[in-house]
């Protein structure tokens, strides 16, 4: 893949390589993909750097996030045990203003039902963080088909999206 190429598949993943937040941290990532040497001299990424470059950018975006998360986690943990129940991450998920239609709340709904929680039911602060992550990757991804769409429906390219 080109630059351009791995930040458009990183925001279709619903990475947002384009947020102010993590743009220059994109940015680094793929300058030092290029300066750890690029085995065929093509200048391009191969699929095992994206694939880092994905582990990366998804490191930074939680980092950013982690203190809100842990914020609205610990409002929700009543007993102070560290963990919260099913309903407790679907009101914290609501409080973050993760989701905003219906559909992106079933969705959230069925991450819940299907998440990995506890012997107890119960899900801990690194669980709840690793869902949120997703189901943000995933709202996103789904903007960003929704965009391409629209756009195509107008007789757009995906490279005037991107530009």
């Amino acid at each position: 893949l080109s630059h351009q190429e791995a930040v458009a598949l990183l925001k279709r993943l619903g990475l947002e390589p384009y947020r102010a937040a993590v743009a220059k941290k994109v940015a680094a990532l793929l300058r030092q993909c290029e300066s750890d040497g690029d085995g065929d001299g093509d200048g391009e990424i191969s699929f095992r750097e994206f694939v880092r470059l994905v582990v990366r950018v998804r490191h930074h975006w939680r980092r950013i996030r982690e203190d809100a998360h842990s914020e609205e986690f610990n409002k929700h943990d009543g007993d102070g045990s560290g963990r919260i129940e099913r309903r407790g991450v679907m009101a914290a998920w609501r409080a973050l203003r993760l989701y905003r239609s219906g559909a992106e709340e079933a969705l959230a709904r069925r991450m819940v039902a299907e998440g990995r929680c506890n012997e107890d039911g119960l899900f801990d602060f690194a669980t709840f963080q690793e869902m949120t992550e997703r189901l943000m990757e995933c709202l996103h991804a789904r903007a960003t088909e929704a965009s391409f769409a629209y756009a195509a429906a107008r007789g757009i390219s995906a490279a005037h999206v991107f530009a």
